[in-house]
């Protein structure tokens, strides 16, 4: 007896679905921000002095953004040719981009001070986590997903 993947249609082997879509569209919404991030990051640490007390903390978030930008390509790689991969990468992914928002307020907290945070970063970085919790539980837990990424 063939297997299922062997009988299904071309057609219905490239059916993503709606939510897996939306999370591709968020890592490819992940990488433009980096990009973008590191630019403005770049040319903030140039224009620093040198015994600046932030110096450390733009050279190590450039390079968590480029370690971040290639993470998702490799995603965006892995998604469409349906590695098995996809959730480990999609963990990383959420990992380091929810962390480096949760260690900035820490360390913004303790180099400035807290009268020059904004409020709602507690709340942001809350809603990035449920973010992350679904779509990680969609990725690693379903059943389409499964047998869509079969690499």
């Amino acid at each position: 007896m063939r297997d299922k993947s062997e009988v299904l249609t071309g057609a219905q082997k490239n059916r993503f679905g709606l939510i897996l879509y939306i999370i591709l569209l968020s890592v490819i919404y992940i990488l433009i921000t980096r990009l973008n991030l590191t630019t403005t990051y770049y040319s903030l640490y140039s224009s620093l002095d040198e015994n600046s007390q932030v110096t450390e903390y733009f050279i190590i978030s450039i390079a968590t953004f480029l370690f971040l930008v290639a993470l998702c390509l490799f995603f965006i790689y892995s998604f469409f040719k349906r590695k098995r991969v996809v959730g480990k990468l999609l963990s990383c992914i959420y990992i380091l981009y929810i962390s480096h928002y949760a260690i900035t307020f820490v360390y913004c907290l303790y180099v400035v001070g807290a009268e020059c945070m904004t409020t709602g970063k507690i709340e942001h970085i809350l809603i990035d986590i449920i973010i992350a919790m679904l779509s990680l539980s969609y990725v690693c837990l379903s059943g389409r997903a499964r047998h869509i990424f079969v690499n």
